[in-house]
């Protein structure tokens, strides 16, 4: 029951999203509850992309290369 009404712009131009809230969320050790999030069409992302609603509920993230630290 999604609507797809939210317009995103990528890097292949824009797309139109659905909001959500995900009930829990887990990476690695922190799990984090009613996560706010947008689902692209089934097959429009080749991959999953973890956002700021998300990152911006951490005590703090640090990007160092290829390696991203998430500390809560």
């Amino acid at each position: 029951n999604l609507s797809y009404d939210l317009r995103v712009f990528t890097a292949n131009g824009a797309v139109l999203n659905a909001r959500a809230t995900l009930r829990q969320v887990s990476v690695g050790s922190i799990t984090l509850e009613n996560v706010r999030a947008t689902v692209a069409r089934q097959g429009q992302l080749q991959t999953s992309l973890l956002g700021m609603s998300f990152l911006s509920r951490l005590k703090s993230f640090q990007i160092s290369g290829s390696q991203m630290l998430l500390y809560d």
